[in-house]
């Protein structure tokens, strides 16, 4: 979707920076149309996680968000996907709401016994943040691991582009095992710069 992404100086407590999102054209999404940032996980860093098996883990997700006072109390999506050896893609979500002010969303997903996650460098796992979403793709929340080939959204999903004045801003986000989200692990630049130079050499 037609946005400006930047980073900003906005953030909460014991953070420096944000991710930031701002619609540059309004637009209203048809079919099964999406507005969306990603990140994604290589298969073969997850493999501690033991999808399709009985010992599959807990996993929880916590991030800091805000909006501003133009999407104020506006609902976005936020869905987890993971796939599998045999082309399988499995998904999980839950909806947010959105205020002002920073405050830290956290959600707590059971590990998928059913299906496993590629064990290579291929994408593994993916973790959405759904800002907008046509009709096709807006359905009542997985609550469970669902096989699926869309990027879902819950029933209530507003339109992060309904304004260029409205704003998306993420930080400190983390996923780990369990059910705990526990303080947000803050790495040095000298350890951050060493993984990085795997994708750069």
């Amino acid at each position: 979707f037609d946005a400006t992404v930047t980073q900003d100086s906005s953030a909460p407590d014991g953070f420096s920076k944000s991710y930031k999102v701002t619609p540059d054209a309004t637009d209203t999404p048809t079919g099964s149309g999406n507005a969306m940032f990603r990140m994604k996980i290589e298969g073969q860093d997850c493999q501690d996680l033991a999808y399709g098996s009985s010992s599959a883990k807990q996993v929880t997700v916590s991030f800091y968000a805000k909006s501003a006072s133009q999407n104020n109390g506006q609902q976005y999506t936020f869905q987890l996907r993971h796939f599998a050896t045999d082309g399988t893609m499995r998904s999980i979500n839950a909806p947010f709401t959105i205020t002002s002010s920073f405050q830290r969303f956290t959600f707590t997903f059971e590990g998928d016994t059913a299906v496993d996650i590629i064990n290579t460098s291929a994408l593994g796992m993916e973790l959405d943040w759904q800002l907008a979403s046509g009709p096709d793709d807006i359905a009542s929340q997985h609550t469970s691991w669902t096989t699926t080939n869309l990027f879902t959204c819950v029933t209530g999903q507003s339109n992060f582009l309904d304004s260029t004045s409205n704003e998306f801003y993420v930080t400190g986000v983390q996923l780990e095992l369990g059910s705990v989200a526990t303080p947000f692990e803050h790495r040095s630049f000298g350890d951050e710069l060493e993984r990085c130079r795997r994708y750069l050499q």
